[in-house]
């Protein structure tokens, strides 16, 4: 169906992945309109393990387009700012209800916006739960 590759494309991931862990690298000015995060977990990812890796992309994310911005524009320099406008979680039918609830959770009170990803019938799954 192209869903995965769809999120990707929508958020860039492809030109965020390149310098999500590459400290030394300049970043490239793309990274400047960047506002999605991609998230896909594991298939043993504990909601514990869930909430310390999203938090952890959602930082480096706004870093990136912190410095993005600090190379290519001129900006004010107090602290990182929130930039992540959208969180997309692939493979959200690996994820059991009490991860899908640490979702929930960090997203509830947030800004940014959620969307799930899976297999047909995560729906139902989801449904179920009030």
């Amino acid at each position: 169906m192209g869903k995965t590759l769809s999120a990707r494309y929508y958020a860039q991931w492809d030109i965020v992945e390149q310098h999500l862990y590459a400290y030394f690298r300049v970043p490239r000015k793309a990274l400047t309109s960047c506002r999605t995060l991609m998230y896909t977990p594991a298939i043993t990812t504990t909601a514990r393990r869930l909430a310390k890796e999203i938090e952890a992309l959602h930082l480096r994310l706004n870093c990136l387009v912190e410095q993005a911005l600090s190379v290519h524009e001129e900006i004010d320099g107090d602290g990182v700012r929130e930039y992540c406008d959208l969180v997309i979680v692939d493979e959200a039918d690996r994820l059991k209800m009490q991860a899908l609830e640490q979702l929930r959770d960090l997203y509830d009170g947030g800004t940014a916006g959620l969307i799930l990803i899976g297999m047909p019938g995560l729906e139902k799954r989801l449904a179920r739960y009030p």
